[in-house]
Order: structure tokens, then sequence, then C-alpha cells
């Protein structure tokens, strides 16, 4: 123990030795569990909705900068098992420096299992766990706390029933810059999420009975990050996805052969995931796709082409698309061309990028 302690206390003198916007990220990890595998764009887009990531300089990206700010913390020893899968970065991060994260943001973020449990008034992230049937006691709960901008409630069986606790939740936070609601087995998505105009970060990812998402989520026009892969049961996105005008990282799964409505987020989406689009044919009519930095197809069997004109793209992976992956192959394919700039590209888990053909 008193080794432990010991630990823990060079481990504090660390932390201390970081810069300000470094200590706020790594702090607002507390709210994810131990042994939590972190992806390197859902943390940074995490970070950036709310507002950690700063630049001094007009143009500078800031995804660029989260990066520099999660290598950083890697590079101090805030982060572990560090991990280079194809185009995903994965890692973690150790018991003592969660249980450090967990002691400096307290008073700011709570992991809450019981309605019992006391919280800090001024808490502004919320996570619940263990709360497969909200109860009663569950919704008094909401009352300890006001102005949350994170509000995260995932893998539960929270079902058609329980309604009502995501609804008095959205109703109650008004402020809310982040709502997770991952693996929650949702079946309808409250129209009164239009309302949240503060949002820039909904993860709804794996809720596999959600048919269609209310059109009033098109209200979010601060929304930069949309995470709807693995809802596999969704028929078809809102009609007026074109007014989500700040998007940067879009997954999805659906059940539509045409993606419509997105053609305004040409200008500013950075990440793309499209998985399990079996009926997929055609994607929108992005013209000049001006800031995409990466992109991810998988398992949609009937896409037969890309976007047009991705300067800026860096990273492109196509696993199980046969019609696709033959036009993108090197040299001969017929959309060679359009991607041979892409300095890393994996078919169906081949790296073929042209920097890579070059080489002797």
């Amino acid at each position: 123990m008193e080794t432990e302690n010991e630990i823990f206390s060079v481990l504090k003198l660390s932390y201390d030795q970081l810069p300000p916007p470094l200590k706020q990220c790594f702090a607002y990890c507390s709210l994810f569990p131990k042994d939590y595998r972190f992806n390197e764009v859902e943390t940074v887009q995490f970070w950036l909705a709310h507002g950690l990531i700063q630049t001094s300089k007009k143009n500078e990206d800031l995804e660029d900068i989260g990066r520099q700010y999660l290598n950083d913390l890697v590079s101090r020893c805030f982060f572990q098992d560090y991990e280079e899968e194809l185009i995903f970065i994965n890692f973690k991060m150790h018991d003592l420096l969660h249980d450090l994260a967990l002691l400096i943001a307290k008073n700011e973020c709570s992991t809450v299992s019981s309605s019992k449990q006391d919280i800090a008034q001024g808490v502004r992230h919320l996570c619940l766990t263990n709360c497969d049937s909200p109860e009663e006691s569950d919704f008094q709960l909401l009352n300890k706390v006001g102005h949350v901008r994170s509000f995260r409630f995932t893998d539960t069986d929270i079902g058609p029933s329980n309604k009502s606790f995501i609804e008095t939740c959205l109703k109650r936070f008004q402020h809310l810059r982040l709502l997770d609601l991952q693996g929650s087995n949702l079946e309808v998505l409250p129209r009164r999420i239009g309302n949240l105009k503060h949002l820039r970060y909904v993860d709804l990812s794996g809720n596999h009975f959600i048919t269609k998402l209310p059109n009033s989520i098109c209200k979010l026009q601060n929304l930069q990050t949309l995470y709807l892969v693995g809802c596999d049961g969704i028929e078809e996105l809102p009609r007026d996805m074109r007014y989500l005008i700040s998007l940067r990282c879009l997954s999805l799964t659906t059940k539509q052969k045409v993606l419509r409505g997105l053609e305004r987020s040409a200008n500013t989406l950075k990440c793309l995931h499209i998985r399990e689009c079996e009926n997929l044919a055609t994607l929108p009519e992005w013209h000049n796709l001006t800031s995409l930095e990466k992109l991810e197809i998988i398992q949609c069997p009937k896409l037969s082409t890309l976007p047009e004109r991705m300067q800026r793209l860096k990273q492109l992976w196509i696993k199980d698309c046969p019609v696709l992956s033959e036009r993108c192959k090197p040299e001969s394919g017929e959309d060679w061309p359009n991607i041979a700039h892409v300095s890393r590209i994996y078919l169906d888990g081949d790296e073929v990028s042209s920097k890579q053909l070059s080489a002797p």
C-alpha cells in the first residue's frame, strides 16, 4: 500500500507539470470506466465538444491540435497500450491514472451507480451505470444535478417502457454539449433532442431497435459529431440533415439505397465512417469534400462509387465492398486516379497506397 501511495504521489506530480489544456483533457477522461478502450478520433471529438482544444492561430486545424494533445499525454505516459490498427489508434488508461483523474475531476465529473450516491453540487459531467431499469429513485437523482454538460448512459437495457427517463434527462439538461446513449436499446429518440441547441456530440451507436430519428435532430446546428454506426434498424436518415452545417465526424448504418441531404456538410466533414449498409448504392453528391481526412467504408456490397475531389483525404479504408474495391485497385481501377494521392489506403486489410507502390 505504501508503494502504491508513493507511485500515486509521483503521478500527481507529473500531472501538476502538465500544461493547463492537457490537465483538463486528462481529467475529463475520468468520465469513462476503468479499462475503457479509447479511440483517437472519438477522444479528440470528445475534447472538441467541450471546448478543450485551444488555438491562437486562425487557420490552425483543431483536430491536429487534439491529436498533438493526445501524443503529448502518451509521451508522458498518461495513456498506455497505444496501438495503431490500420487507420485507427486505440489506447487505455492505467487504473492508478484513472484513480488520479477521478480525484482531480471529482467536483466536475461523476460516475453514478446508485440513486443513493452523493453527487457534488457542481457536477457538470455525469455518467450513469448499472441502471438497466430506472426506478423512481433514479428520476429523483436527476434533481440533484443542474447544468450538466455531458450525459453518458450507455450499454443499458432501458427498453421502451423507460423512454420517459431519457425524456426527463433531455428536459432537465438543457445545456448539454455531449449525449452518449450508445448500446442503450432505445427504440425511439425523443423529439425533445432538437431543443438542445448546445449539443456538439451525440452517440447513438449500437441502438439496434431505432428505426428512425426525429427530424428535430436536424435543428442542432452546432452538432459536430454524430455516431449512428450499428443502428441497423434505421430505415432512412431525416430529410433535413442538410441543416447540420457543423458536422465534423459522422458514422452511420442505414437501410436506405441512396444517402441524401448531406451535401452541405461537404465543407466541414473531417471523418466519415459508413458501415453495414447492405442496400447502399449511392453516396450524396459531394462535389468537393474540402475537409475530409479519414474515410472508412465497410460491408457496403452494393456501393460502387466514391465521392469526388477528396483533396485532403489522408486515410482510406475499404473492406467487404467488392465492387468498390475493384474500382479502387492500384493503377487499373477506374477510381484509382481520384485516390492515388492518399497517403494510406487499405483494401480488405492490405495497404496499397501509392507511396508503398513506388517504393523500391
